[in-house]
């Protein structure tokens, strides 16, 4: 028992995991309290959706110069500028927000840390590989990041609902503040085992950054096993965003009382931040060529579950499930892509993988809301059998040597 706590007491895991469970705590007050201001000031749920579509459009168009830049430069560095920024742009609407210019702050704010967010992605994309974690394997370590992640979003939205009642929205952005500079300040006391400080100039990172780009499409065109698995990493984020689009309707239709909404969306975050608690023991049982398609094969048969039932509790222990191997699942294809290539293009990685899944949710979510909307379960039932079929693929693809060789332990 000890060891296993020795692992997690690593001091450069723990700063880097507490930073991580303090960064997403400000995210999840941000998202919850900017949305209720916004809302009283337009009184329009179309125009909180369209900043939302805002907000991926501009996190989107910087992922390329964010991937390469990463790539140049110190990541650590990287994470810790974009928490200071991030901090900074709530600064500004913890200025403005008893004045008139309070939308408009927030506008400014929201645009920031949509700016800041590609960049803190790529950076922490490669931070995880690159920290000394002593004896723990870098999948353990992506499940309790991920887990973390959960439970920070979780407990940003519990500290955020009393904030909203009373409308003491200074108190959130003075906390939400202070959570990113905490971040930065985790960021500064882990130690890397690969340091990536290469020196350069704005000049050379802009002259460089097309040619960057090209070197690493033909990378891709030359490791197709690498393309596949970026690939099909989407499907997890879809079917992340169909729950999310889907539990309203879910839990009013079918389970016929909207306060059911708030247990589902809870009972998937519990089974994603419990995902650690099976990773490593999947990943010593079976390799990469079967891990690449298990969650979402049990995801598929979760939702296949959830669109023939109108159990209460059997819907809450398919959400559960289905939390569980999506958190799993997004952990097994991390951890692989970070394990089996060369730290030096991981900020590329993640920018090009983040923009394959902007793409398909761009393309994919509106059909399927389409669907839910006209029957939610008939929806759910598409989702599932179409994990399920890209599962079958999976299964045949995978039997190929280069995938079997695909590494998902190791440090």
């Amino acid at each position: 028992m000890h060891n296993i706590f020795a692992k997690y007491l690593n001091k450069s895991v723990f700063y880097y995991l507490s930073g991580t469970f303090i960064n997403n705590i400000g995210n999840g007050i941000f998202t919850l309290i900017t949305s209720k201001i916004i809302y009283d000031q337009t009184n329009s749920v179309a125009m909180i959706g369209l900043i939302i579509i805002i907000q991926n459009v501009i996190a989107s168009s910087f992922n390329l110069i964010a991937g390469h830049i990463a790539d140049q430069l110190s990541a650590k560095k990287i994470s810790m500028i974009a928490d200071i920024v991030q901090g900074a742009a709530v600064l500004i609407s913890l200025l403005l927000i008893n004045t008139r210019f309070r939308l408009a702050a927030l506008l400014t704010t929201m645009i920031l840390i949509n700016l800041a967010l590609p960049f803190f992605r790529a950076a922490n994309f490669k931070n995880v590989a690159e920290i000394k974690r002593g004896s723990l394997e870098l999948s353990s370590l992506n499940a309790i990041r991920s887990s973390l992640n959960q439970g920070g979003q979780l407990i940003g939205v519990a500290l955020a609902t009393p904030f909203i009642y009373y409308s003491w929205y200074e108190s959130a952005l003075l906390i939400n503040m202070i959570t990113f500079f905490i971040s930065a300040c985790c960021t500064a006391r882990i130690e890397v085992v690969i340091a990536n400080d290469v020196e350069a100039t704005v000049q050379t990172v802009n002259d460089n950054l097309i040619k960057d780009w090209i070197v690493f499409i033909g990378f891709l065109k030359r490791n197709w096993v690498i393309l596949v698995v970026l690939i099909f990493t989407i499907f997890d984020y879809l079917a992340v965003n169909v729950v999310n689009l889907m539990e309203i309707k879910y839990s009013t239709k079918v389970l016929h009382n909207v306060a059911w909404m708030g247990m589902m969306d809870g009972f998937f975050a519990v089974g994603s931040m419990l995902s650690f608690l099976i990773v490593g023991r999947l990943s010593q049982r079976w390799n990469f060529n079967v891990l690449i398609w298990l969650g979402l094969f049990v995801q598929g048969i979760g939702f296949i579950i959830l669109s023939q039932t109108s159990s209460v509790w059997l819907t809450m222990a398919m959400m559960w499930l289905i939390g569980l191997f999506n958190g799993t699942s997004i952990t097994v294809f991390q951890t692989s892509l970070q394990l089996n290539l060369e730290t030096k293009i991981h900020g590329k990685i993640s920018s090009f993988r983040d923009i394959l899944v902007s793409l398909s949710t761009i393309v994919l979510i509106p059909l399927f809301s389409k669907a839910i909307d006209y029957s939610v379960l008939q929806g759910l039932l598409l989702l599932g059998m179409v994990l399920i079929g890209v599962t079958v693929v999976l299964v045949i693809v995978a039997q190929g040597a280069k995938f079997k060789q695909l590494k998902i332990n190791g440090r």
